[in-house]
């Protein structure tokens, strides 16, 4: 009305005091600048523990996989020499997995099944090629087949089968195989033969790669037989076959 002064509504006096900074300090005041600052506090705690928690479980998994792949290596080292010993029959899921120490029920936490089992485990059993094919790279062609004979044919490698060849005593057996098993064998054959034929030269109406077969076959052969035979027979076929050897080496059969 005429004359009188003008009175503030409510929500005026609100928008003041909201535009001003009055209500809670929520634009600004020092009250809002505590909200934001504990917010953010917050926000980093969390962000921490959170990073400490999934460090720890990375922590936790490293571990466990450590352990899953030392006990898998345990497994593998136990069927490899149960292969060497008493070939694939031998090594059975019961069997190998007391070798290892473990339990039979941790076994298909490891392995598909019995078959992939032996097959890693034969891959690691023939790695003892590197024991009597590697150190003699420097030697002319004669005197390093001399020097694997010695070595593959020795009395130490026949009376200590665990810790060898595992071609021996899977020769025969690897007839009767599934094709899963005799694949496996065949590849570490093919192997091994390449090996040596890297180091063998063409002679006369055999190639490299028929020498490598002839002198694997020899040793093998001789070693199986070693094994099997007499007092008197068991020296004999490890010198005949490393004499045969020194042999063919010179030409001179």
């Amino acid at each position: 009305m005429p004359g009188q002064t003008p009175t503030e509504s409510p929500s005026d006096a609100y928008s003041d005091a909201e535009s001003t900074g009055v209500s809670g300090g929520t634009q600004g005041g020092p009250a809002g600048g505590a909200s934001v600052g504990t917010a953010a506090a917050e926000t980093t705690a969390i962000s921490k523990a959170k990073s400490k928690a999934k460090s720890k479980s990375g922590a936790k998994q490293g571990v466990r996989a450590r352990r899953k792949a030392a006990s898998r290596e345990r497994i593998l080292k136990a069927a490899a020499r149960i292969i060497r010993e008493e070939g694939m029959a031998g090594a059975g899921v019961a069997e190998v997995m007391q070798a290892a120490g473990l339990t039979h029920g941790a076994f298909y936490s490891h392995f598909r099944d019995k078959d992939a089992m032996l097959t890693a485990a034969l891959e690691l059993a023939t790695a003892h090629r590197e024991a009597w094919l590697n150190g003699a790279e420097e030697l002319p062609e004669s005197a390093w087949i001399e020097k694997i004979a010695r070595l593959y044919l020795s009395e130490a490698h026949r009376d200590a089968p665990g810790e060898g060849c595992p071609y021996p005593v899977l020769a025969g057996e690897m007839a009767h195989a599934n094709a899963r098993l005799k694949d496996a064998f065949e590849r570490e054959i093919q192997t091994t033969v390449g090996r040596m034929e890297d180091r063998l030269s063409d002679e006369g109406f055999m190639t490299a790669r028929d020498r490598a077969f002839g002198l694997l076959a020899l040793f093998v052969g001789a070693m199986a037989l070693s094994r099997a035979g007499s007092d008197e027979s068991r020296t004999a076929f490890l010198n005949g076959a490393r004499r045969f050897a020194s042999a063919s080496a010179h030409r001179s059969l």
